[in-house]
């Protein structure tokens, strides 16, 4: 992914490879941080501060949310989830929550109730989840992008379906 924020600074990755940051425009490109890990989404709050998603890559691996507030040159972990749990989309409402597409691995066939994508929000900078309802939602179950407006709105794309929700997360269309 790659996300673009302002004044010239860009953030980048491919997996694996770590985050690579830019200040003038992707002209010049710092030495990746956490090149350990695969990153699927950055999302920006309205401070400044960045948040990244991705998981190890270890033959098990589990999704951390990152942050970094001095514009990609440190990231901490703020959360890390158990094995096989994967944030893959991340999007940050004007008020500062935190709204995370998180993908598991394929259902069990023997369960077909077992989950394979959640809805996750948290509202102080990633450190508690809520896990939000996924009715209404459209198209196939893994996350590949959210989107805040101004007025709360959230969207979302699936593999192969966009959605809308108008009261925080809790429906869809």
């Amino acid at each position: 992914p790659i996300m673009a924020y302002k004044n010239g600074f860009l953030l980048a990755s491919y997996k694996p490879g770590g985050i690579y940051s830019s200040t003038d425009n992707g002209v010049t490109w710092s030495t990746p941080a956490m090149q350990a890990y695969h990153i699927n989404a950055f999302a920006f709050d309205s401070v400044g501060n960045g948040f990244a998603t991705g998981s190890n890559s270890s033959n098990s691996p589990s999704g951390s949310l990152f942050k970094t507030t001095d514009q990609g040159v440190t990231w901490t972990s703020v959360y890390t989830w158990a094995k096989d749990t994967i944030p893959n989309a991340i999007g940050i409402k004007p008020d500062g929550t935190i709204i995370l597409g998180v993908n598991f691995p394929p259902p069990d066939p023997k369960n077909p109730a077992s989950p394979y994508s959640q809805i996750w929000t948290s509202a102080n900078g990633g450190f508690t989840w809520v896990k939000l309802s996924i009715l209404g939602l459209h198209g196939s179950p893994s996350f590949k992008f959210f989107a805040c407006e101004p007025n709360g709105d959230i969207y979302t794309t699936l593999s192969n379906g966009l959605n809308r929700s108008t009261d925080n997360g809790v429906s869809w269309n």
